[in-house]
């Protein structure tokens, strides 16, 4: 299992960066992707989205990040939106085993 442990930026349409906690984001509907050659088991999606107002200049913003864990119990990579901190996301996941 993936859990952000670390706020990430995210920047507004008008150029305002902000930060948003883990509890910020709403996890999506997991999705599994099989890797049989591996031996390590399936690649397991972690999507996170957030949709709010920018609190500076109250501009809609969509922001989401695509957490991969593999093997179980590995953070892997994230894959953000453009107007997420890549560096904050790929740093902010904890995997554990539960």
């Amino acid at each position: 299992m993936l859990e952000i442990t670390e706020n990430i930026r995210v920047t507004c349409p008008n150029g305002h960066v902000f930060s948003l906690a883990g509890n910020d984001w709403d996890l999506q509907e997991l999705e599994t992707e099989e890797k049989p050659d591996s031996g390590m088991g399936n690649a397991i999606c972690y999507p996170f989205r957030w949709v709010g107002a920018c609190p500076v200049c109250g501009e809609e913003v969509e922001a989401s990040i695509d957490a991969w864990e593999y093997p179980e119990g590995g953070f892997e990579t994230a894959t953000v939106s453009e107007n997420v901190s890549e560096k904050d996301a790929n740093k902010a996941f904890v995997a554990h085993l539960d």
